[in-house]
């Protein structure tokens, strides 16, 4: 799949409304963990209805055509964009029109954790059967399920979706912290939060991708510690097991 340079790509009008997109949906979910993972969920099938209303050549031309879009949510609740990995190159400018008109409500004191973190959505722009004619707008297009059932723990996996993010994010965050001695070569004294990012395969096994914030004796630490980590059940798309990247913060006391 090839990388499209974004400085590249010419800049055209589309039919997103110059209002700016909420997501009051997702916003007001209990915590920023089902925030975030709202967002996942819906940027997908936003697109998806954005695609679906193109001409009937285009959404032919790039059906199940695969787009990974690197982003970061910065303080002013806006999405800096990173990367868009697709074939589908007609669409990047969709994507990125879509992305800055993006506006959320970070006025929560936890939702700084959330801050330049980089998230990747993976999601498959897909024909809807519906999709008969020329074009279509979003409201006359059905919604898309697009991105995966969150990866959980063994004991989780008959929970609902938003239980087993949960389960999920407690249990991993209660592993690191359980489990963590601080090295006595460390020079690091300050309390922070560590941001771990693994890779859970199709089988559920896990590996270590990134370790941010932390000096090298505390990254082989949390190396020793994720290898501790039971296998997992895999995400599921469309009830296929899926390879993903899951990042979190944990904060660990260092005092």
């Amino acid at each position: 799949m090839k990388k499209i340079p974004l400085l590249f790509l010419l800049i055209l009008t589309f039919g997103f409304s110059q209002e700016e997109i909420k997501f009051e949906n997702c916003t007001s979910k209990k915590n920023t963990s089902e925030i975030n993972w709202c967002l996942m969920e819906e940027i997908p099938n936003k697109l998806n209805l954005e695609f679906n209303s193109q001409d009937i050549n285009f959404i032919n031309k790039y059906n199940k055509t695969q787009i990974t879009i690197k982003y970061k949510i910065i303080s002013t609740g806006n999405i800096e964009l990173v990367e868009i990995i697709t074939d589908a190159s007609d669409f990047i400018p969709i994507v990125e029109k879509f992305l800055k008109k993006i506006s959320i409500d970070v006025s929560r004191k936890d939702f700084d954790k959330y801050f330049d973190k980089i998230s990747h959505i993976k999601f498959f722009l897909i024909k809807n059967s519906k999709t008969d004619s020329i074009s279509k707008t979003p409201k006359e297009v059905d919604s898309f399920i697009t991105q995966p059932d969150s990866p959980t723990f063994i004991e989780c996996k008959n929970l609902n979706p938003t239980e087993k993010r949960e389960c999920l994010d407690k249990g991993l965050q209660n592993h690191f912290i359980k489990n963590f001695i601080l090295p006595s070569e460390s020079k690091q004294t300050t309390n922070t939060s560590f941001i771990i990012t693994l890779t859970i395969n199709e089988e559920g096994y896990i590996d270590l991708i990134d370790v941010k914030r932390g000096d090298e004796f505390i990254k082989e630490e949390i190396m020793r510690i994720y290898k501790l980590l039971p296998k997992l059940e895999p995400a599921l798309l469309n009830n296929v097991p899926t390879k993903i990247n899951y990042s979190f913060p944990i904060n660990i006391k260092l005092q």
